[in-house]
């Protein structure tokens, strides 16, 4: 199990499990679980590269490229997250 550490825009601290990434047109993206026991959301994060080469997760505010990246994670895992 891989733990991934981000913070948010208030500077707190969130711990996600890294369940898969994959592929959709030219991007990549991650599907982090949180780590905390009472919230079993899943995220959909966009993986960027920054000119260092440092991974980086952008959250996705298109609503499309979401509804999208969610559907083929769907696909893929044979689940419905929410």
């Amino acid at each position: 199990m891989e733990i991934i550490e981000l913070y948010d825009e208030s500077g707190n601290l969130h711990k996600y499990e890294l369940l898969d990434t994959f592929g959709m047109d030219d991007n990549d993206y991650a599907a982090l679980l949180t780590v905390n026991q009472e919230d079993n959301t899943i995220y959909i994060f966009r993986i960027k590269k920054s000119n260092h080469g440092e991974i980086i997760l952008e959250g996705i505010d298109d609503e499309q490229e979401l509804k999208d990246a969610v559907e083929i994670y769907e696909k893929l895992k044979g689940e419905t997250i929410q």
